[in-house]
This record gives C-alpha cells, sequence and structure tokens, in this order.
C-alpha cells in the first residue's frame, strides 16, 4: 500500500497562498469586466470626456467649462504629490489662458468605462507664451461623470 507524505504549511503560508489566489480571481473579474462592450449610459459618459478634451485642445475656455458640473472638483500631479481637489473651472481658465497651443491625445485602447466611472492614459503637448512646456507629459486620468457632467477629475502625471 502506498504511503502518503503528508507536507505541513505554516499559517503564513497558507494565508499567503490564500491571498495570491484571492488576488489572481480578483484579476480575472477586472479583466472580464474590462472585457466587455461599455453600456449605452458608460458609452455616453466617454463621449463627454472626448468632447471635454475637443474643447480643451481647441483652448475653449467655455467649452471646457460647459462639461463640469456644478461644484466641480479637480487635481492634477504625480502620485502621492496632490493637493486638495480644487474648482476646476478657476484653474482651466487661467491654464488655458496662458497657452499658445494644446494637444491632449488619449492613447488608443487605454480608455476604460465602469458605470459612472471612465478613465484613459494620454499624451498632453502644451506649449505656454512663455514657450516652456508646463503641463506636458504622459497622465492617467480618471473621471467621474453623473447626468452628462464632469464632477470629479483627477489626472496623474506618470512621466
Amino acid at each position: 500500500m502506498p504511503t502518503t507524505k503528508r507536507t505541513t504549511l505554516s499559517r503564513r503560508q497558507a494565508l499567503t497562498a490564500a491571498g495570491l489566489s484571492a488576488a489572481a480571481m480578483g484579476f480575472a473579474g477586472v479583466a472580464s469586466a474590462q472585457s466587455k462592450a461599455p453600456s449605452v449610459q458608460e458609452k455616453a459618459n466617454m463621449k463627454v470626456i472626448d468632447d471635454f478634451l475637443v474643447a480643451f485642445n481647441a483652448r475653449d475656455a467655455a467649452g471646457v467649462a460647459a462639461y463640469l458640473a456644478p461644484g466641480a472638483r479637480f487635481a492634477a500631479a504625480r502620485p502621492g504629490k496632490f493637493t486638495q481637489l480644487s474648482d476646476p473651472k478657476t484653474s482651466f481658465d487661467g491654464f488655458i489662458s496662458r497657452t499658445k497651443s494644446i494637444s491632449m491625445k488619449v492613447k488608443p485602447g487605454t480608455t476604460r468605462a465602469v458605470g459612472p466611472m471612465i478613465t484613459h492614459e494620454r499624451v498632453d503637448t502644451m506649449v505656454m507664451q512663455d514657450g516652456s512646456n508646463l503641463g506636458s507629459g504622459t497622465w492617467f486620468g480618471v473621471f467621474s461623470v453623473v447626468d452628462g457632467k464632469i464632477h470629479e477629475f483627477i489626472d496623474f502625471q506618470i512621466d
């Protein structure tokens, strides 16, 4: 009769294995959710963000403001360097007036929609009136869109 060799696991090994299994199942769920076609509402929310960027690229401060909900909030910085979310209309009006040109291009295949949350990765190329490139770089944007308006907009600079 064959003998069975017992292997004992420490509590740490068991918890690590359980944690890794849970993480794998979570990642599989996220991948599955992202592979689904966006709902009608999610498509409408993505269009709001697309149109918002068109207004930004046109340096149209009034057009940009039209996509913002009353009381909307905004922050942009490198991860871990954020200040409190602030009024975007004031920030955007001042920033747009100091630019010569704005080019915000979403990287193909990076836009995701989950209910009211829209994310994307984009490359911003800014030329300021003084010739500097303040605000240029690669950004990961996170937006909340409710009733066709942007309520929160957070940009993480990733390079």
